[in-house]
């Protein structure tokens, strides 16, 4: 136990040894550790003081001595209240408390009055512990923060006032924002932005389309790495709206914060405009690079056109050139040929070294080519055609284009073509000549021939001799026709032949052609019609005189070669161009028709539809030429359609104008509820006498023959509604219109009367009219104005103011004198006897001198002038008569073989009034008698009664012809009586007028009036005056000397006077 004990005490003590050692060590430690603290407090940054419970300092490091001023020994067991004072320690004391109370350390700001400066400190208090974890104090550590709280203050009024938006960003919450920043986000005050997250002020997306958190993420690290960034930002408002903003984040640490010091500008505005810019610039872009493009295009267009142009330029066939100040800047490939040089050595050199003229070749002359003579490069010269123009108007500066064509050999042709053409014209004098010629030599015995055998026609002969003679006649007409064809198939070749433009009636005009051929027609039992449409206008405005012509030549063919059935003329209205009526006049026969073969060679020059050696039919071939070359000139055209054994329409197609038609005259009272009956076996030609009748008012029935006719009218009879009239043609079948006539005359009444038509001898026309069979005979074709006049002779009524056939009487001038001037004895021979047989005395002269001494022995009053004749020629000699007292008054008509248009010129030309063609046409003869004598003679046999109302001179009705007036005023009396007075009014001193606009040069105007003066007196029925004013007419418009036209205005004057005399006398006579 002992030795238990023992080993306990020998524990024991070595345990408590080793405790004792242990806590040595340990003092030793805390005794180091104690040191460390020390010289750990000592060596503090800041100052630094321990207190105990009581509040009495411990102790205080260097630091803190130097804040206070005072020396650790003087702090050491002393209580704050000693050393700052009761104000300061107690605010110390408290803070001590807490600390000591408190598990955190305590911290505060105070200023203090300290060493004299009145500072900033921040304290921070913490307890202190014992070994046992009791508390045995407070530390307490103070840091001077003057310069911090300076600068913080800075910061803050630089925060507050900085008018950019500034965020301070502390973790994932805003800390502070100032005003600007609340004005941007539209905060209503601070506390609501700074309670609002981060993530709450961004949208979803931004503009780019990124996500804004993964976004702010990668910000978030960049920061981190760099410390800072700049980007736009979309953000929202606490409104909800977007915008965007330039943002720059710093981060900084801030009162020992880490924080993003975040500035925001505003760029929405500058966003949009920055997009619209740039959507502006990219715009801007495009244009610039299309542009671009299209001018690179347009360069190397210009460049290819540079090079076609070229190309053209040198490939023309004239040469051009640009010239600038008087010198060659660029000329092509083909002036340079032109001038015998190369093109590189014109340029500079003077256009004027190749001018060989006056020097004017290259004058600006807007663009007139004019003929130059030019001068190459050897000295040779050549025609060229140079025409020149500014290439800038307003600038003269940029030169001229110059254009030069050579024209060498045109001036060649033109001389060949203006020799050609001389030789051209002598042969066609020549031929001119030639024809002239040969016609006066045949006219001249042919007029002889004619002449004679008229003249022994009308002796007592034989039938023998009358049937020589009368084939003699045929033959000379037939010559005669063959000279006219040649005359004027010449001058449609040469362009001589002109077309009129006259108003005309045309159911006169068709009936002067059918009365041409009616008679030959009837000598072959041809029934013959004109069938004219109802809505053809009856007045036009053409040349009568060459339709006619082309229709008479139509006929006359169809006569020729139809020996058994019809000829009809036929016109109707194909269209009514407005003004102008479109009408196709056709000639139909039942002939011997033509093939096609022989219809392709018509109407061309001396072609024949029967051209065999066998022919039957004779004729030059030129008539159906000259039909078709005047139609040409007519506007017109001409067509045949044809079968062999058939027959052959002919058409004349052209466009005339429509003249103003008179007034339609009612039908006369006399024609009123009057039934007629016309009897004919042919259709066509009953048709159109239906037709007449009805247009003038009648009821009308039409039959086929004899039988059928009394048949008709015993019908009508029984029906109590007779006929009135029967028109009966004269050549039927079975029964003729004769043997009908004498019939119904037989018959019981109430009859009708009857009116015979027949296209038979007219010497038989006349035994029968006037009979009691036949009160009426007319002629065949029957015409609208004959059938209403013979109508109104027959039921009573007035007969229309018409066109009708002349009669065949003679006109008298007895006691009148005429001169026949002709030096051949047959044709003088001839002419006294044509002469006589109107009742004039007539004296002779051999040649134009006698002529001009008969004259001024003996008064004449009218004088018939050859144009060829020995020792004076009828030129002279009217020209000498003029000269004579009195000759200028004197008619003088030229009566001559010299048929051709130029010959009648030349007459007026010479003085002459008139032209009469050999062979003289005694129907002719006697027209110009009329026209020239009409004062002077004695009434026509025949004449037509005139409407009793109407005003006329009792003296003699050639003057002043009433019906003709009455027609042309529609039949209205009135109407026709004031013009005549208008006339008197306005007409009267016409002469006085045409002198005093002579005798002042105005020529114009004394053409115009003498032109009205024609055509009023046309209008009232003027005839000799309305000539006599188409003379003055004509002497003023190829301006005769003054003495070659008194003699036209004193005829004139005249017949004025005649007209005035004849009016008032016809006034007198009404009232």
């Amino acid at each position: 136990m002992i030795a238990a004990l023992s080993v306990v005490v020998l524990v024991l003590g070595i345990g408590l040894q080793s405790l004792r050692r242990s806590a040595q060590r340990e003092t030793q430690a805390l005794e180091a550790e104690r040191a460390r603290f020390a010289t750990l407090f000592r060596l503090l940054p800041e100052a630094a003081w321990l207190k105990d419970q009581d509040g009495l300092f411990i102790d205080c490091n260097p630091l803190c001595e130097q804040m206070v001023g005072r020396r650790r020994e003087a702090l050491i067991g002393r209580h704050a209240a000693e050393v700052f004072g009761i104000e300061a320690a107690t605010s110390g004391a408290l803070s001590d408390a807490q600390a000591m109370a408190g598990d955190k350390p305590v911290r505060y700001e105070a200023w203090l009055d300290l060493s004299g400066e009145h500072r900033l400190y921040q304290f921070t208090k913490t307890r202190v512990h014992d070994a046992q974890g009791l508390v045995i104090g407070v530390l307490g550590v103070a840091r001077d923060i003057t310069e911090l709280h300076e600068g913080r203050e800075r910061f803050r009024r630089l925060f507050e006032g900085s008018s950019q938006a500034t965020v301070l960003v502390e973790g994932r919450h805003c800390v502070d924002a100032n005003a600007a920043a609340l004005a941007l986000f539209a905060a209503p005050s601070r506390e609501a932005l700074l309670q609002t997250l981060p993530e709450r002020l961004w949208p979803e997306r931004q503009a780019d389309g990124s996500e804004t958190a993964a976004a702010a993420a990668l910000l978030r690290e960049r920061i981190a790495a760099t410390g800072w960034a700049e980007l736009d930002w979309d953000l929202l408002r606490l409104d909800g709206s977007l915008f965007t903003a330039r943002m720059r984040v710093t981060s900084i640490r801030f009162d020992e914060r880490s924080l993003l010091h975040v500035v925001l500008n505003d760029v929405t505005e500058q966003k949009r405009l920055d997009r619209e810019l740039a959507a502006y610039r990219a715009g801007l872009e495009r244009r610039v690079a299309d542009r671009t493009a299209e001018l690179d295009a347009v360069a190397r267009e210009l460049g290819e056109t540079n090079e076609r142009l070229r190309a053209i330029l040198d490939g023309a066939a004239a040469g051009i050139a640009w010239v600038r100040d008087g010198r060659f800047v660029q000329c092509n490939r083909r002036l340079a040929e032109l001038v015998g040089q190369p093109a590189l050595a014109l340029l500079g050199r003077p256009v004027s070294a190749l001018d060989a003229g006056d020097g004017g070749a290259f004058a600006a002359d807007a663009g007139v080519a004019r003929e130059h003579l030019l001068r190459r490069e050897d000295g040779s010269t050549f025609w060229a055609r140079v025409s020149t123009s500014a290439i800038d108007p307003e600038d003269a500066g940029k030169g001229l284009v110059v254009q030069v064509i050579d024209v060498s050999a045109e001036h060649a042709a033109a001389e060949d073509r203006e020799r050609a053409r001389r030789l051209a014209e002598d042969a066609a004098r020549t031929k001119s000549d030639f024809l002239a010629n040969m016609s006066h030599e045949i006219r001249t015995p042919l007029n002889a021939v004619i002449g004679m055998t008229r003249i022994l026609s009308r002796t007592e002969m034989s039938p023998r001799q009358q049937d020589c003679v009368s084939k003699i006649q045929d033959s000379s007409h037939h010559l005669l026709a063959v000279v006219d064809d040649i005359l004027d198939f010449s001058r449609l070749e040469a362009g001589k032949l002109r077309i009129e433009q006259v108003e005309f009636d045309l159911e006169a005009l068709l009936q002067h052609v059918g009365a041409q051929v009616a008679e030959r027609a009837a000598a072959k039992d041809l029934e013959f019609v004109i069938d004219v449409a109802p809505e053809v206008p009856a007045r036009l405005v053409g040349d009568p005189l060459r339709l006619g012509q082309v229709l008479i030549n139509y006929v006359n063919n169809a006569v020729k070669f139809t020996d058994d059935g019809e000829i009809a003329i036929e016109v109707r209205e194909l269209a009514r161009l407005g003004p102008r009526s479109m009408l196709e006049l056709a000639v139909r026969d039942t002939g011997i028709g033509i093939s096609p073969e022989q219809r392709q060679r018509l109407f061309q020059s001396f072609q024949q539809a029967d051209s065999s050696t066998t022919r039957r039919f004779g004729g030059t071939g030129l008539g159906l030429a000259i039909c078709r070359r005047l139609a040409t000139l007519m506007g017109g055209d001409v067509g045949v359609d044809s079968e062999v054994d058939v027959g052959s329409t002919f058409w004349l197609r052209l466009p005339l104008p429509i003249a103003a038609e008179p007034a339609a005259e009612p039908p006369p009272a006399a024609f009123a509820g009057r039934r007629l009956l016309v009897v004919d076996d042919h259709g066509q030609a009953r048709a159109v006498t239906a037709s007449l009748l009805r247009r003038q008012g009648f009821s009308v029935d039409s039959v086929d023959s004899a039988a059928a006719a009394l048949d008709a009218v015993e019908r009508a009879f029984a029906a109590e509604a007779p006929y009135t009239l029967a028109l009966v043609d004269w050549k039927m079948p079975v029964v003729n219109g004769l043997d009908l006539a004498l019939r119904l005359r037989s018959s019981p009444p109430p009859r009708p009367q009857v009116l015979l038509m027949t296209h038979g001898d007219p010497a038989e026309l006349a035994r029968l009219a006037g009979t009691d069979v036949a009160p009426e005979v007319l002629q065949k074709p029957v015409s609208a104005s004959a059938l209403h006049d013979a109508l109104a002779r027959v039921l009573g009524g007035t007969p229309r103011a018409g066109v009708h056939a002349e009669s065949g009487a003679a006109l008298r001038f007895d006691g009148l004198q005429a001169l026949l001037v002709e030096d051949n004895d047959i044709n003088r021979e001839v002419g006294v006897e044509l002469l006589r047989e109107h009742g004039l005395e007539v004296d002779t002269a051999h040649d134009g001198r006698e002529a001009v001494h008969c004259v001024r022995e003996r008064h004449y009053d009218i004088v018939f002038m050859d144009m060829q004749m020995p020792v004076m020629d009828g030129l002279d000699a009217t020209r000498a008569i003029r000269l004579l007292p009195g000759g200028t008054a004197l008619p003088i008509v030229a009566m001559t073989a010299n048929a051709l248009p130029a010959d009648r010129e030349r007459c007026l030309a010479a003085g002459m009034d008139d032209h009469v063609a050999k062979p003289i046409d005694p129907a002719v003869l006697a027209a110009r008698l009329r026209h020239w004598l009409g004062r002077e003679a004695g009434a026509s046999a025949g004449a037509a009664p005139e409407p009793d109302p109407a005003p006329r001179p009792d003296e003699d009705a050639a003057v002043l012809d009433p019906a003709a007036g009455l027609r042309l005023a529609g039949g209205r009396q009135a109407l026709y009586r004031n013009l005549l007075r208008v006339f008197t009014r306005t007409q009267k001193d016409i002469c006085a007028r045409v002198r005093t606009a002579m005798d002042e040069d105005r020529w114009v105007e004394a053409e115009r009036t003498a032109h009205t003066l024609k055509g009023t007196a046309a209008q009232i029925g003027a005839s000799p005056l309305r000539d006599a004013a188409a003379h003055l007419e004509h002497a003023i418009h190829h301006r005769a000397d003054g003495d070659r036209l008194d003699g036209p205005l004193e005829r004139v004057q005249q017949a004025l006077q005649a007209v005035l005399d004849a009016i008032e006398a016809g006034e007198s006579q009404a009232g």
